[in-house]
């Protein structure tokens, strides 16, 4: 989600690598969990988020979708966001003692922890952290507002972020936000019917197909992305002018209702032969065999 405010009211002054040393330590949350709560639907989830998701609790977008995770209009994209839960509500308590008096995360305990912290939301992990995006990538930023009350200590800001392969990690966030970027841009030109076609679609490629949580992270989402690029390839939905502006050069005619239809099949096979491409060390474009288709900143340069 991105913030319409310029760089110098949110920001310390000052661009981070992961190497850097940045002062967000805070004795591991110790007694406070602000950041956990009142956050409405701001934590949008992106399809790491989502696999890791899957991966720590056993469940799938359809068994959390409104318990966990809603959907939402997000710059023009129905994307899913954690919901908010409140008081009693949250199924992941130990006990009656949950504050009662401020919505709060779905996983949030009753003693005011993470249940799934090795598993949160590129959000959660950044917080108070952002990203100020370029045009050639993004840079780290610290929220010079957020998370004030107790003292800092400095931390490696990849310790911070506590993901593994961090810099495959990277490549799919630039990956993510030039797609959303080009999908955003693509679908305001269409009609109210066929933008919600589309996004829909987008979201059932990327988000409510189940992830194969024992199979790595990218191959899967190399394989989805390409399976929507080319079902956008292939639609009379998006205007030739745009396809091309964006990157996306049309290949032929067929309609991207038929293509959305057969969503879920596209991205089984797509999947399926993308993995079989990889382990033959001959990767080729996937020739898909349907064919048819608040608290927390991202920043973007102003």
């Amino acid at each position: 989600m991105l913030r319409d405010q310029s760089l110098e009211e949110i920001y310390d002054g000052h661009f981070y690598n992961t190497d850097d040393f940045v002062p967000v330590g805070c004795a591991d949350c110790a007694g406070c969990s602000e950041c956990c709560r009142n956050t409405g639907d701001s934590i949008i989830l992106d399809p790491y988020d989502m696999y890791m998701l899957c991966l720590g609790t056993g469940k799938t977008f359809t068994d959390m979708i409104e318990q966990e995770i809603e959907i939402r209009l997000v710059d023009g994209l129905i994307l899913p966001n954690l919901m908010q839960h409140h008081g009693q509500e949250n199924d992941q308590a130990d006990s009656a003692e949950t504050d009662s008096s401020s919505d709060h995360c779905p996983f949030l305990s009753s003693a005011g922890r993470c249940t799934i912290h090795p598993y949160r939301p590129g959000f959660c992990r950044l917080y108070p952290l952002g990203r100020y995006y370029t045009e050639d990538g993004f840079r780290y930023i610290l929220q010079k507002d957020e998370c004030t009350d107790r003292e800092k200590t400095p931390v490696l800001l990849k310790d911070w972020l506590g993901i593994e392969d961090l810099e495959s990690y990277e490549d799919y966030i630039r990956s993510w936000h030039a797609f959303r970027k080009q999908a955003e841009k693509a679908v305001a030109y269409l009609t109210e019917r066929s933008r919600d076609s589309v996004t829909r679609y987008i979201l059932q490629v990327f988000f409510v197909h189940p992830y194969i949580t024992d199979i790595d992270f990218y191959t899967q989402y190399d394989a989805r992305m390409e399976t929507c690029r080319n079902a956008l390839r292939h639609s009379n939905e998006i205007p030739e002018f745009c396809l091309t502006e964006y990157g996306i050069q049309r290949t032929g005619y067929d309609k991207f209702r038929q293509n959305f239809h057969n969503a879920d099949t596209a991205v089984k096979y797509g999947t399926a032969e993308y993995l079989h491409q990889k382990e033959d060390r001959n990767i080729k474009r996937i020739r898909n065999p349907v064919q048819k288709s608040g608290k927390h900143c991202c920043h973007r340069k102003k």
